[in-house]
C-alpha cells in the first residue's frame, strides 16, 4: 500500500484515515482476493480528490514536457525501449488522446522484445526478438533504471521541463561507461570493416541480428565465471518502481544450489532467481563440477546448455 499511495502522490494526512477505514496499514500487501480488492477500493474512493489532483498536475507536466520537445509538431514519434509489455507506449497513447490538440502524432514503438503487449499498440510496434533469453539481463546491459521518468516532473516557475538527469552513480561505479565505450568501439570497427562500400542496411541488420542473438543466448545460458561475476553482481531491481535492488545472479552455497532443482512451489521465495546459470558459474570454482551442475540445470529448466553454433 505504501508503494501504491506514493505512486499516486497521496499525502499522509489523507492516506492515514483511508487506510484505517479499510482496515489496512502502509505495510499491507494486497493480493487478488476479493476482500483485498474491496479494501483497496475503499482507500482509493476516500482519496479520490488527491488522486484527481495528481492526475491534473502530472498531465499538465507531461504535456509541457512533450510540447517543449516539439513532439506535437511531428506526425510520428518513435519510442525506443527494451519492452516488455509496451506499457509506456500504451500510457502515452492514452494520455495524448485526452489532450486538447489539433493534431495528434502517431506513436510507433521499437522494442527489443514484447511478451504480453496490449492489443491497442500491436499495429504500431516493431520487435527485434520475440523471446529474449533473459529480460533482466537485457535491462542490465542497457542500465535501464527508469531514471528518465523523473525529468518532466521537475518543472521550474515558468512551467518548462527540466531535462537535466542526475548521474547514476550506481552504474557508473560498476563500469557502465566502460561498457558504453566498448559499444562505440565495436561500431567504429564495424564501419572500418566495410571498406569503401557499406552493405545494404537490411542485409546488415539481418546479419547482426542473427549473430547478436546467438551470442546473447551463449552468454545467458553458458556464462564464464568472470562474466557471471561481472554482470551477476550488478544490483538490479525487478519491480516496476525499481525500488528493491538485489544482485542479478547472487553467489549460492551448496544447499541453495540443491534447492534450485526442487519444483518451483517448494523453493524458498528467495530462490526465484533471475539468472540461475550465472549464479552456478559464480558459485562453483571446479571446472568439472560446474559443467556437470550446469548441464543438469539445462535439463531441469529445459534450456540450451551449448552455444547455437557448437
Amino acid at each position: 500500500m505504501r508503494k501504491l499511495l506514493q505512486w499516486l502522490d497521496v499525502p499522509d494526512a489523507s492516506a492515514g484515515p483511508a487506510l484505517a477505514a479499510a482496515g489496512l496499514t502502509m505495510d499491507s500487501r494486497i493480493g487478488p482476493e476479493e476482500d483485498s480488492q474491496r479494501r483497496v477500493l475503499i482507500v482509493l474512493r476516500m482519496c479520490k480528490n488527491d488522486i484527481e489532483n495528481t492526475i491534473f498536475k502530472e498531465s499538465a507536466a507531461l504535456e509541457n514536457y512533450l510540447r517543449g520537445l516539439g513532439a506535437f509538431e511531428a506526425e510520428t514519434l518513435l519510442l525506443v525501449d527494451v519492452g516488455w509489455r509496451g506499457n509506456l507506449q500504451l500510457w502515452m497513447n492514452r494520455a495524448i488522446k485526452y489532450m486538447d490538440l489539433k493534431k495528434r502524432p502517431v506513436i510507433w514503438g521499437a522494442y527489443f522484445g514484447l511478451i504480453e503487449p496490449s492489443h491497442e499498440i500491436l499495429s504500431n510496434v516493431s520487435v527485434f526478438c520475440s523471446q529474449p533469453p533473459s529480460g533482466n539481463l537485457i535491462e542490465t546491459f542497457c542500465a535501464a533504471d527508469h531514471i528518465s521518468l523523473a525529468s518532466y516532473r521537475i518543472l521550474d516557475s515558468r512551467q518548462e521541463p527540466n531535462c537535466e538527469l542526475p548521474i547514476d552513480d550506481r552504474t557508473v561505479s560498476w563500469g557502465v561507461r566502460c561498457q558504453q565505450s566498448s559499444m562505440v568501439t565495436f561500431t567504429k570497427n564495424l564501419r572500418l570493416a566495410w571498406g569503401g562500400l557499406p552493405p545494404a542496411p537490411e542485409r546488415l541488420a539481418e546479419s547482426l541480428k542473427s549473430a547478436s542473438l546467438a551470442a546473447l543466448q551463449c552468454f545467458t545460458y553458458s556464462p564464464e565465471p568472470q562474466d557471471a561475476l561481472t554482470y551477476g553482481s550488478v544490483l538490479h531491481a525487478a519491480d516496476s518502481g525499481h525500488s528493491e535492488y538485489r544482485e542479478l545472479a547472487p553467489q549460492l552455497d551448496f544447499v541453495e544450489i540443491a534447492q534450485m532443482f526442487l519444483p518451483s512451489r517448494l523453493r524458498p521465495l528467495r530462490q526465484q532467481r533471475d539468472w540461475v546459470e550465472a549464479s552456478i558459474a559464480r558459485s562453483i570454482s571446479h571446472d568439472g563440477a560446474r559443467s556437470l551442475v550446469m548441464a543438469a540445470w539445462a535439463i531441469r529448466s529445459k534450456r540450451p546448455n551449448k552455444a547455437p553454433w557448437k
